[in-house]
């Protein structure tokens, strides 16, 4: 379910970039990251957006995509630190009492351009 969200989000990012360009210049590739926690897999998200884009100007764009690093602080000892895969205990104290800093499950990280 989420694949497909984030893959709409991918094509509406591209068909909205495109109307901005000149009409020598193309989307070659969009970097995207999702979060460790988002119960995304990037093959699942890879044949969701081909899906989607099939038939339009955007099925041959390249996608990247990278993991996310979610803020997370511990309530116990409050340690601040990052993750880039799922977990459930402070790595400064082993508490199971974390939380995140930001809810974020992905985000576009960049547009590369290309001329025709």
């Amino acid at each position: 379910m989420h694949d497909l969200m984030f893959a709409k989000e991918i094509l509406r990012t591209a068909e909205e970039k495109s109307s901005k360009l000149n009409s020598d210049e193309s989307i070659k590739s969009i970097t995207v990251a999702i979060s460790p926690l988002s119960h995304v897999k990037p093959e699942s998200l890879l044949e969701a957006y081909k899906t989607i884009s099939q038939g339009t100007g955007y099925a041959d764009i390249s996608i990247n995509i990278l993991p996310l690093l979610l803020n997370m602080t511990c309530s116990s000892c409050g340690k601040d630190f990052n993750i880039d895969k799922p977990t459930f205990l402070c790595p400064s104290c082993n508490c199971p009492s974390i939380e995140m800093v930001d809810n974020k499950e992905f985000s576009i990280i960049s547009i590369d351009i290309k001329n025709k």
